[in-house]
């Protein structure tokens, strides 16, 4: 277990984030780990992009630290609320070189408070990789991560972003319903928090730390958390980067339901998986309001959406979980 003590002033920095470069690294780490825990179409999205790109050193990154790590500088602190991936990337590559070699030492050897044993003998070439010096390396996971990125995620990121956006919308209710507490024991089975400090049970892993700050981040792939927790020994400490499953799996892809009522009111339907009014979704899709009701009255009476009135405001929401982004729609197209 892993015990961060925030305490009030930690606390009250915590805040959620989206990371598109967290989402690559999900994809690589899981790919490389366990790959069962990511949907058929992104595995197969991910290992044509691997090979095509010959991204042999993502892939050692990913697939070959002692004890499950991978080096945490792939995975930058989110700066905003919603990650730019060429901000995130520009992280990457400019991350200072002592801080790389701390790094891949814990790649190779295993980090502080690790209690497994350190994993396989590294490739030859990871070796030669990091012999050639730490900005290079630095450098050459961040170019290929933008080969990974725009192969397999860019084109999709808008879709991604919009369920993981929803996701974060729920847990916000809940802290409001339910307080911080119920909400962090709800974002995974291996989280809690008590007297102060998030506990995280991590098979691998046991110690505790300090932080001024945290950054919850929903993972769009996979079952399981994927975090970035410095040991108090770090240099360039970093807030810990707390990763935790999204509600439901994020779609490869809806091609047949944008052929079938067109893009605009696919993106509507992404939208309506909890009641919003027609001048909310003209903010959050920055359309007109008369574009936007003109495409929700067709989806009305299509019986894709119903909706509501409460007290002065008219709600839609999507009429099936079929067709809502928490619904059955992304299972399949997963």
């Amino acid at each position: 277990m892993i015990r961060i003590g925030l305490g009030t002033t930690g606390l009250a920095q915590t805040r959620f984030a989206i990371s598109p470069l967290h989402a690559a690294a999900e994809l690589l780490y899981f790919r490389a780990r366990v790959p069962h825990a990511i949907p058929r179409r992104w595995r197969a999205a991910t290992d044509q992009a691997l090979q095509d790109g010959r991204l042999n050193l993502l892939v050692m990154l990913a697939r070959d630290g002692a004890a499950g790590y991978m080096p945490d500088f792939l995975i930058p602190v989110p700066a905003s609320y919603k990650g730019d991936p060429d901000a995130e990337l520009h992280q990457i590559a400019t991350t200072p070189a002592h801080r790389v070699g701390y790094e891949m030492r814990n790649l190779l050897d295993g980090i502080p408070w690790s209690v497994a044993r350190p994993g396989r003998r590294p490739p030859a070439a990871l070796v030669a990789a990091i012999e050639h010096g730490e900005e290079d390396l630095a450098e050459k996971a961040a170019g290929q991560l933008a080969q990974f990125w725009e192969a397999v995620l860019a084109e999709r990121w808008p879709r991604i972003m919009a369920r993981l956006e929803d996701d974060i919308a729920h847990r916000s209710r809940l802290i409001a319903r339910e307080g911080f507490a119920a909400m962090t024991r709800a974002l995974h089975p291996s989280m809690d928090w008590a007297g102060g400090e998030l506990e995280l049970q991590m098979r691998y892993y046991q110690g505790e730390a300090s932080a001024d700050a945290a950054v919850l981040v929903p993972a769009a792939f996979g079952h399981m958390p994927l975090n970035v927790i410095d040991p108090v020994t770090a240099p360039d400490y970093r807030v810990p980067v707390i990763g935790y499953p999204a509600m439901s799996p994020v779609p490869f892809d809806a091609p047949p339901l944008d052929e079938l009522i067109g893009s605009t009111r696919a993106l509507l339907l992404a939208h309506l998986a909890e009641p919003r009014t027609t001048e909310q979704l003209a903010c959050r899709l920055h359309l007109s309001r008369s574009t936007i009701s003109y495409h929700l009255q067709v989806l009305y009476r299509a019986g894709l959406v119903v909706r509501t009135r409460r007290s002065h405001h008219v709600y839609y929401h999507a009429s099936s979980p079929e067709f809502s982004p928490l619904g059955r729609l992304e299972t399949v197209a997963g």
